[in-house]
């Protein structure tokens, strides 16, 4: 069993258990990933704090159906996008282009000089479509093998690429 396989089957015992350090471990293994799913849709750290939050009302909700699932990532994940889409809906509003001093692709460092090339890259990126926009964060900033990728979005490994 790999690493990725093992480490959901002891979230997916977690769930089934109904125990409260279910929702650590997938915020562990998770949160990161779905914050910066959050940020890439919605170009604001406060509404993906508070998409967020949704996200893990619904997993806490559908922990049997997350419990069951064949990819649990990718089911995860899949909540995470569709909230995040409705989130757009219910605000009616499409991805403002974010304050260089609030742009989460900027490194914490270099946020004070407000960096010209990521500034330039956010900006390229919100002109992609959402799926290529969400592939290509996950691959530069969120460091992730397109392997993982496919698995996570339940895509073909080549779409992936």
């Amino acid at each position: 069993m790999s690493g990725n396989a093992e480490r959901e089957e002891v979230i997916r015992q977690a769930i089934i258990s109904g125990g409260e350090e279910a929702f650590g471990l997938v915020w562990k293994e998770c949160g990161n990933m779905l914050f910066g799913l959050m940020l890439s849709m919605l170009c604001s750290h406060h509404d993906a704090e508070e998409c967020l939050q949704d996200v893990f009302l619904k997993i806490a909700r559908n922990r049997d159906g997350i419990a069951v699932a064949k990819n649990m990532s990718g089911y995860i994940y899949t909540i995470a996008r569709n909230e995040a889409l409705d989130f757009q809906k219910k605000r009616k509003k499409l991805p403002e282009s974010a304050d260089p001093a609030q742009l989460w692709l900027v490194p914490a460092e270099k946020k004070e000089n407000s960096c010209d090339d990521s500034i330039r890259v956010a900006g390229l990126l919100s002109e992609l479509p959402e799926e290529q926009r969400t592939v290509s964060v996950m691959k530069i900033y969120q460091d992730m093998t397109f392997d993982d990728i496919a698995r996570t979005l339940d895509i073909p490994l080549n779409t992936a690429a």
